[in-house]
């Protein structure tokens, strides 16, 4: 027998997708190589982090209720008071 033989079963790159030859002894290989596998545990630390926010709740999971409902018309208001009731057409 010379060198190692390398196993039919192809599978997807954890990361990218791209297919991996598993080696015929071994662990089983996740990623096709090392900047996949890197970018892998960073979404997993970053994973982790967010979680840890929400659970001390620095990061709410849900919208904040809108504070600014009557901005709108006080515009409005001003404008009628700046240009004297005269309906005035608004530009980009």
């Amino acid at each position: 027998m010379t060198g190692v033989a390398e196993r039919e079963i192809q599978t997807p790159c954890g990361w990218c997708g791209n297919a991996i030859v598993q080696p015929a002894t071994g662990r089983k290989k996740h990623y096709c190589d090392r900047s996949c596998r890197q970018r892998a545990y960073e979404l997993r630390a970053a994973q982790r982090r967010h979680q840890a926010d929400v659970d001390t709740g620095r990061i709410r999971t849900v919208p904040a209720p809108r504070i600014g409902g009557a901005t709108p018309r006080r515009r409005c208001h001003l404008r009628e008071i700046v240009c004297g009731g005269i309906p005035v057409e608004r530009t980009a």
